[in-house]
């Protein structure tokens, strides 16, 4: 099933991890006006400025496969609150959480340096959140990007996050040497 030009509800739910640890993690129904929203408000134009098919390194997440990777994250935020790690708690958690709903992804385009990909997003497109993950100036490929699309309010957040910091914005290289998509 196509969720828009470039992209079909397959590739919304494709997970290596989730795959490999045998949870399911097709994409409810429900969630197919989100997925194509997305695919239409996001993906698509990134497509089409690189110019070939690009690998979503993580979508749609289910409940199961998102405490998967997100457990640690879960009990740190705990800790911080002073609250009890239960049901409650989680259920709260991933009520905040934008890849179960299907409105972000996670994102690395060979070739094209994450940073860059991050500044094109955040001068070109309409989004809810971008962030800038665990990228080490230097180091083109490093990292990655995640970016989400609500169908309703878009904060228009950017973020960089990294090993023990996070911060507002995006950070200032000053001019590129060698642009791949901000030419």
């Amino acid at each position: 099933m196509r969720l828009s030009e470039f992209f079909t509800f397959d590739e919304a739910g494709h997970s290596q991890t989730a795959r490999r640890l045998g949870i399911d993690n097709t994409p409810p129904k429900q969630l197919h006006p989100s997925l194509a929203h997305v695919a239409t408000g996001l993906l698509d134009p990134v497509r089409r400025k690189v110019g070939h098919p690009v690998t979503v390194s993580s979508w749609y997440r289910s409940p199961a496969l998102e405490r998967v990777l997100c457990g640690s994250s879960f009990l740190k935020r705990c800790k911080r609150l002073n609250i009890q790690p239960d049901e409650t708690a989680w259920g709260d958690y991933l009520a905040r959480k934008q890849h179960p709903k299907g409105e972000a992804f996670d994102l690395e385009i060979p070739g094209i340096p994450n940073y860059e990909l991050a500044l094109w997003i955040q001068q070109n497109l309409r989004f809810d959140q971008l962030i800038l993950e665990f990228h080490e100036r230097g180091k083109p490929g490093s990292g990655w990007v995640h970016a989400s699309l609500s169908r309703g309010r878009n904060r228009n957040q950017v973020l960089t996050i990294g090993k023990g910091f996070a911060h507002q914005g995006l950070p200032d290289y000053g001019p590129l040497t060698h642009p791949k998509l901000l030419t």
